[in-house]
């Protein structure tokens, strides 16, 4: 379970292991995006990824978009939006099962995850997949 606040405190997001609540603390609207959303668009990037236990982690604001948010679900960094949540933006994978992740407030599209074996990526979710 993890617990976010948008950076202009806007938005407050909660995540369980299946589930993102985004409330919109302004208008009193509440996005809910699910693991029904997400997980299609993570098998649709690896198709090896339906043998695998997803569930989520984390979830962080954008620094600069306070629509956007970042995802861990297992070895996958998802992007999501507030205002468009029938399927994630974009979906990168990354080494390993994510433990955490942070977007630093310089970057615009850099997000650091640690791995539950003890690494740590930085992942740029601007540049183009290969």
């Amino acid at each position: 379970m993890s617990l976010a606040l948008s950076n202009d405190a806007s938005i407050l997001a909660t995540c369980s292991q299946s589930v993102v609540q985004l409330c919109d603390l302004v208008t009193g609207a509440l996005t809910v995006i699910d693991a029904n959303i997400v997980l299609p668009a993570i098998h649709a990037c690896e198709s090896s990824s339906r043998d695998q236990v997803l569930t989520f982690a984390k979830v962080v604001p954008h620094p600069y978009r306070r629509d956007r948010w970042f995802l861990a679900c297992g070895a996958y960094l998802v992007v999501l939006s507030a205002r468009k949540p029938q399927a994630p933006l974009k979906v990168v994978k990354v080494v390993d099962e994510m433990s955490a992740i942070a977007a630093p407030p310089t970057s615009k599209g850099v997000v650091v995850a640690a791995t539950v074996s003890g690494q740590l990526c930085i992942v740029d979710v601007e540049a183009d997949q290969r």
